[in-house]
């Protein structure tokens, strides 16, 4: 395993791409993400909110996408290549490449015992877990959590969302030496990351 260039609780600001290439190999044990859903949609802080002035851009085109992302992916994972072209848009295999590339480095981050849960809604979950089996091997899959709530203009419309967790090429830790991590809902929708192995993690 590598010794992490990094202070634990460390907190980051802009793109997380740059930042993680800078991180030594093989130095994380967990990681969460809540990445851009490609909603469609474009967002931006409320005016009079500590945040005003805050925009972002969840749509997503060709011209958003790196020439050697895609030279990178075709090269030297085609499997993952494959899933990216079945998609049926450009809008959406353009953010399957925005994506693909950030996991990839976090593959590599990952130590042998690590775990990865990757925060999604049904817009784009089922080809980003066809993203994660190329990355990390369909053995590596461990779980899905799905969880639905009422919100939007009507108060009867019905949301969902889930969270999917892989753990590294594929889970090669030990019984003995990987940590294994749950979840459980709490009020409001929150989340608790729970150690199986007896160690909290909220």
């Amino acid at each position: 395993m590598g010794a992490p260039n990094w202070a634990n609780q460390t907190i980051w600001t802009g793109d997380n791409l740059p930042i993680m290439r800078g991180m030594n190999s093989a130095s994380v044990d967990l990681i969460y993400l809540d990445p851009p859903f490609n909603s469609k949609a474009n967002y931006a802080a409320p005016i009079g909110s500590q945040a005003a002035g805050a925009e972002f851009k969840d749509t997503w085109t060709l011209q958003d996408v790196d020439a050697a992302w895609l030279d990178l992916i075709e090269a030297k994972h085609s499997a993952l290549w494959r899933v990216i072209q079945a998609a049926m848009t450009n809008s959406d295999k353009s953010y399957l490449v925005y994506m693909a590339v950030r996991l990839l480095e976090m593959r590599r981050l990952l130590k042998e015992t690590g775990s990865i849960y990757l925060h999604c809604d049904p817009t784009m979950s089922h080809y980003l877990k066809l993203v994660m089996d190329a990355i990390f091997g369909r053995k590596a899959f461990r779980n899905e959590i799905v969880w639905c709530y009422r919100g939007g203009a009507k108060a009867s419309r019905i949301l969902g969302e889930s969270m999917m967790s892989f753990c590294d090429m594929p889970c090669r830790g030990s019984a003995s030496t990987r940590t294994r991590f749950g979840c459980r809902m709490k009020a409001r929708g929150r989340i608790a990351a729970t150690s199986l192995d007896g160690a909290a993690v909220e």
